[in-house]
Protein backbone atom coordinates (compact mmCIF):
# COMPACT_ATOMS: atom_id res chain seq x y z
CA UNK A 1 0.00 0.00 0.00
CA UNK A 2 1.08 3.64 -1.06
CA UNK A 3 -0.28 6.59 0.54
CA UNK A 4 0.09 9.90 -1.28
CA UNK A 5 -0.87 13.48 -0.56
CA UNK A 6 0.12 17.06 -1.02
CA UNK A 7 1.60 16.88 -4.31
CA UNK A 8 1.56 16.51 -8.01
CA UNK A 9 2.89 14.08 -10.22
CA UNK A 10 5.92 12.13 -9.31
CA UNK A 11 8.18 10.14 -11.13
CA UNK A 12 9.54 8.96 -7.54
CA UNK A 13 6.08 7.60 -6.89
CA UNK A 14 5.70 5.48 -10.00
CA UNK A 15 9.14 3.97 -9.68
CA UNK A 16 8.42 2.79 -5.98
CA UNK A 17 5.11 1.70 -6.18
CA UNK A 18 4.66 0.00 -9.12
CA UNK A 19 2.06 -3.09 -9.14
CA UNK A 20 1.35 -2.11 -5.76
CA UNK A 21 -2.07 -3.71 -4.25
CA UNK A 22 -3.95 -0.23 -3.26
CA UNK A 23 -2.78 3.05 -3.61
CA UNK A 24 -4.41 6.17 -1.25
CA UNK A 25 -3.65 9.14 -3.39
CA UNK A 26 -5.30 13.09 -3.58
CA UNK A 27 -6.78 14.56 -6.03
CA UNK A 28 -8.05 18.33 -6.76
CA UNK A 29 -9.94 19.22 -9.02
CA UNK A 30 -11.38 22.82 -10.50
CA UNK A 31 -13.93 23.57 -13.33
CA UNK A 32 -11.91 25.59 -15.73
CA UNK A 33 -13.61 28.68 -16.00
CA UNK A 34 -13.48 29.11 -11.79
CA UNK A 35 -9.52 27.93 -12.09
CA UNK A 36 -8.62 30.53 -14.59
CA UNK A 37 -10.08 33.68 -12.66
CA UNK A 38 -8.55 32.81 -9.36
CA UNK A 39 -5.00 32.61 -8.59
CA UNK A 40 -5.62 31.06 -5.34
CA UNK A 41 -6.37 28.34 -6.56
CA UNK A 42 -4.41 28.23 -9.55
CA UNK A 43 -1.44 27.99 -6.51
CA UNK A 44 -3.05 25.45 -4.70
CA UNK A 45 -3.32 23.24 -7.65
CA UNK A 46 0.29 23.53 -8.27
CA UNK A 47 0.96 20.97 -5.14
CA UNK A 48 -2.15 19.15 -5.89
CA UNK A 49 -2.63 16.33 -8.27
CA UNK A 50 -4.90 16.99 -11.09
CA UNK A 51 -7.40 14.33 -12.85
CA UNK A 52 -5.04 14.08 -15.73
CA UNK A 53 -1.73 13.77 -13.40
CA UNK A 54 -3.58 11.33 -11.54
CA UNK A 55 -4.78 8.90 -14.59
CA UNK A 56 -1.02 9.18 -15.65
CA UNK A 57 -0.41 8.00 -11.75
CA UNK A 58 -2.20 4.70 -11.69
CA UNK A 59 -1.69 4.04 -15.92
CA UNK A 60 2.16 4.00 -14.88
CA UNK A 61 1.54 2.38 -11.50
CA UNK A 62 -1.40 -0.15 -12.35
CA UNK A 63 -2.93 -0.74 -8.70
CA UNK A 64 -5.04 -3.63 -7.77
CA UNK A 65 -6.95 -0.58 -6.10
CA UNK A 66 -7.05 3.47 -6.06
CA UNK A 67 -9.00 5.59 -3.24
CA UNK A 68 -9.41 8.86 -3.84
CA UNK A 69 -8.44 11.12 -0.44
CA UNK A 70 -8.03 14.68 0.73
CA UNK A 71 -10.33 15.57 -2.03
CA UNK A 72 -10.67 19.14 -3.18
CA UNK A 73 -13.34 19.74 -5.56
CA UNK A 74 -14.28 23.28 -7.07
CA UNK A 75 -17.29 23.69 -8.99
CA UNK A 76 -17.64 19.72 -10.04
CA UNK A 77 -19.01 16.80 -8.07
CA UNK A 78 -17.15 13.52 -7.22
CA UNK A 79 -19.12 11.97 -9.44
CA UNK A 80 -18.14 13.63 -12.69
CA UNK A 81 -14.63 13.50 -11.07
CA UNK A 82 -15.18 9.81 -10.86
CA UNK A 83 -16.53 9.51 -14.43
CA UNK A 84 -13.40 11.23 -15.97
CA UNK A 85 -11.14 9.02 -14.09
CA UNK A 86 -12.41 6.17 -15.46
CA UNK A 87 -13.12 7.25 -18.93
CA UNK A 88 -9.19 6.45 -18.84
CA UNK A 89 -8.46 4.16 -16.11
CA UNK A 90 -10.13 0.61 -16.15
CA UNK A 91 -8.58 -0.08 -12.87
CA UNK A 92 -11.05 -0.43 -9.75
CA UNK A 93 -10.82 3.65 -8.18
CA UNK A 94 -13.17 4.41 -5.28
CA UNK A 95 -13.57 8.26 -3.57
CA UNK A 96 -12.58 7.52 0.09
CA UNK A 97 -14.76 8.90 2.40
CA UNK A 98 -14.62 8.92 6.54
CA UNK A 99 -14.87 5.69 8.00
CA UNK A 100 -14.40 3.48 4.81
CA UNK A 101 -13.15 0.03 5.55
CA UNK A 102 -10.29 -0.90 3.40
CA UNK A 103 -9.76 -4.78 3.47
CA UNK A 104 -6.34 -6.18 1.31
CA UNK A 105 -5.86 -9.89 1.03
CA UNK A 106 -6.32 -12.04 -2.45
CA UNK A 107 -8.70 -9.37 -3.24
CA UNK A 108 -8.79 -5.43 -2.44
CA UNK A 109 -12.38 -4.68 -0.87
CA UNK A 110 -13.46 -1.22 0.00
CA UNK A 111 -16.02 -1.19 2.13
CA UNK A 112 -18.42 2.13 2.55
CA UNK A 113 -18.89 3.10 6.51
CA UNK A 114 -22.43 2.00 7.67
CA UNK A 115 -24.00 2.78 11.23
CA UNK A 116 -24.39 -0.87 11.96
CA UNK A 117 -20.57 -1.92 11.64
Amino acid sequence: MVIYGDTTFSKNLVDHASNIDLLIHEIMSVKGKILEKNPRLQKIQRYHTNPLQLLEVVNEVKPRATVLTHVILVGISEEDVLQQVKEGYEGEIYMGEDLIRIEVGSNVKVIPYTKNQ
